[in-house]
């Protein structure tokens, strides 16, 4: 069964219900997202709606720690370049998205 994506303005509006957190844009983050291709936005909306529903996210989530405790990062990519949403995890019932980014260059994984 595929989930329906959630269109980032719905996200905008969301309000911390029994079981959901809401979802706070800090900064530009929610001016970034439009440009980004229609298939990462519906990733990125499908992964924020099941974490607002209090699910893991589907798309590969890393911990930040070098950032500080609770933040971690979306990833999602396509064949032109990488794509990263920052976010702090749950406080207080809601998601706070810090940081939105395209990256374009190779993406350099360490041999070790």
């Amino acid at each position: 069964m595929r989930l329906r994506p959630y269109s980032y303005f719905e996200l905008v509006a969301t309000r911390a219900k029994a079981g959901r957190a809401a979802i706070s844009w800090e900064g530009d983050t929610l001016a970034v997202v439009p440009s980004w291709p229609k298939s990462i936005r519906e990733d990125s909306g499908v992964a924020l709606g099941e974490m607002h529903e209090g699910r893991s996210a589907a798309l590969a989530v890393r911990p930040m720690p070098s950032i500080a405790p609770g933040v971690f990062e979306l990833e999602d990519s396509d064949d032109r370049a990488w794509y990263r949403m920052v976010y702090l995890a749950r406080v207080k019932d809601t998601i706070y998205v810090l940081h939105c980014l395209r990256r374009t260059r190779p993406r350099l994984r360490s041999a070790i």
